[in-house]
């Protein structure tokens, strides 16, 4: 008999480095729900940060939230700003590494988040 197929690993998207990020967050939100994103520095330790959301939490409210626990995560490496819905991260300066910032979970109804390049 012929072994059976190996099954399937999930796809893993490559982790892209970059001195800034641009998060935008759009929409408001229905219900309670967690968002959960992940930030890693070049060479560091990947953090799972997450955000509890209320029911009707404005979206410039949510990406506030955001921003403090990137500051948190991120330390004095990294400069977090909030305008509106819209979260930059930005290394402080040439010595500082890359980072990632990747979403993890949307489990937020009627809200949506993107990440790209800062």
């Amino acid at each position: 008999p012929t072994p059976a197929p190996p099954a399937p690993q999930p796809a893993q998207a490559p982790r892209i480095f970059q001195p800034s990020w641009e998060i935008v967050v759009d929409g408001k939100a229905e219900a309670n729900g967690t968002l959960e994103l992940v930030f890693q520095p070049h060479g560091g330790e990947s953090k799972l940060l997450k955000v509890n959301v209320v029911a009707k939490t404005k979206k410039d409210d949510i990406a506030k939230d955001l921003a403090q626990e990137i500051t948190f995560a991120a330390g004095s490496a990294y400069k977090v700003k909030t305008s509106g819905d819209r979260v930059k991260v930005k290394a402080v300066n040439k010595k500082s590494p890359p980072c990632h910032i990747g979403i993890e979970t949307q489990g937020v109804n009627g809200v949506a988040v993107r990440v790209g390049k800062g």
